[in-house]
């Protein structure tokens, strides 16, 4: 009799039906933290083995706590530890990611240790496995662990990225994880941090949204004040300007020292280029003072563009139609034909439409 996994064990399944999964990241060996995360709501938990303090002692310890309290116990290896790879996925690992993979050769080799055969060579020891999944079944363990187990390679140097494609056609790896970090040095020479660019990136949608809205409400009382369209929005723009210049202006003058890594020591009377602190706020401010210059002809030309579009368009478009026709007309008596392209019906050749005045 087949017996269903457990919720948290049955990852593979939720991920390949669309399910967006978020997981916590655990660096701390001791296994009441992936316990709690699971508490916490985290429908999974990675225990990292590349830059964390965990090793197969406290894997095995937290992969059941994490489980046993709703999360999907996923690892990240040392890297070039394929061989533990097979032994984190006995231990109850529903996904493992292997990091630094460079090429094909090395998601093969990942494949190999995580899959039993045919697609790999793993070995046959999934007793705690089993265990945590709550399957009693060898036979059926056996006919679903290829499918329920994970393996993900990691890109994040430029010869992944080149064989980006050669990886993915690997036989028995389910998907990519990229390494943002480590990918942006190897391409660019520059760390970038998604959480810092990410978090500028929010702090500058706030500036927007503020000013559209701002602009917006200004057209839209011009326009119950009586003027007509053309008239609100020259109006607004007039208006808007002026705020909307000194906000960018202010905001992107206050931020070009930390984009340019400006330390500023008021005790001292000094004034430094890079820091261990100055670091982390470089793509924050570079996101927001970036973003800001465009988002400002986002403001000040394409808004009131749109407000104005709808009315333009509907006005001119009797006298656009009108020149098509004529258009249309001129090509038919080229083409020597006798019916009248728009309605059908048959017309003089020299038929001649009104011109509307010049």
């Amino acid at each position: 009799m087949a017996h269903a996994r457990s919720a948290p064990m049955d990852l593979a399944r939720r991920m390949r039906a669309g399910e967006t999964i978020i997981t916590a990241w655990s660096g701390l060996p001791d296994p009441r933290v992936p316990a709690v995360l699971g508490r916490a709501g985290y429908p999974a938990v990675t225990f990292d083995m590349q830059h964390g303090l965990h090793d197969l002692a406290s894997v095995a310890l937290g992969i059941p706590a994490a489980a046993a309290n709703g999360a999907a116990p996923i690892v990240r290896l040392a890297v070039d530890d394929f061989a533990g790879a097979s032994r984190v996925a006995d231990m109850g690992a529903v996904a493992i990611i292997a990091p630094m993979i460079e090429d094909a050769a090395g998601a093969r080799r990942l494949v190999a240790h995580v899959k039993y055969p045919p697609l790999g060579q793993r070995s046959w020891g999934p007793f705690e496995a089993m265990g945590v999944a709550g399957i009693t079944d060898q036979h059926e363990w056996l006919a679903t662990a290829n499918a329920a187990t994970l393996a993900f390679a990691m890109i994040e140097t430029s010869a992944a990225y080149a064989a980006l494609s050669e990886i993915l056609a690997v036989e028995g790896l389910d998907g990519v994880f990229v390494g943002p970090s480590d990918l942006s040095i190897a391409l660019t020479g520059q760390y970038i941090s998604v959480i810092m660019t990410g978090t500028g990136i929010v702090a500058l949608a706030g500036i927007v949204v503020n000013n559209n809205i701002v602009l917006i409400d200004t057209y839209q009382y011009l326009r119950r004040k009586g003027l007509s369209v053309e008239d609100a929005v020259v109006r607004t723009a007039a208006q808007r300007i002026r705020p909307v210049l000194l906000t960018t202006a202010t905001t992107i003058l206050g931020l070009l020292p930390m984009v340019f890594e400006l330390s500023v020591d008021f005790g001292a009377g000094t004034v430094g280029i890079g820091s261990t602190t100055s670091d982390w706020w470089v793509l924050l401010s570079s996101a927001v003072v970036c973003g800001l210059a465009f988002s400002t002809v986002l403001t000040l030309i394409i808004t009131p563009v749109m407000l104005a579009a709808p009315t333009v368009l509907r006005a001119r478009a009797p006298a656009a139609i009108d020149y098509g026709r004529r258009g249309v007309d001129f090509v038919r008596r080229r083409l020597g034909k006798t019916r009248d392209p728009i309605t059908g019906a048959r017309t003089p050749d020299d038929v001649d439409y009104p011109r509307a005045a010049e």
